[in-house]
């Protein structure tokens, strides 16, 4: 659903939801990286890029290789 909701400019909604599935105990490390991932994407389409980079900064500390998390850190505009 926050998948969905951030496609179709919820972002917000979207943030919310995916917030609330970090919240889950029975999440495995993979899943929590890919909800941290989407909140971050969250954050850089609604502009927050403070917010987006520190989630990036995390995600990337807890494993470097993710996704596109190094170069999408690195090209977050300031």
């Amino acid at each position: 659903q926050g998948v969905c909701l951030r496609e179709v400019g919820s972002v917000a909604k979207a943030v919310e939801i995916l917030a609330d599935m970090l919240q889950h105990e029975e999440i495995s490390d993979d899943e929590r990286l890919g909800i941290q991932y989407e909140i971050a994407l969250c954050h850089e389409a609604s502009e927050a890029f403070a917010e987006a980079r520190t989630i990036l900064a995390d995600i990337l500390k807890a494993r470097p290789t993710y996704n596109d998390v190094a170069t999408r850190l690195k090209n977050l505009p300031a």
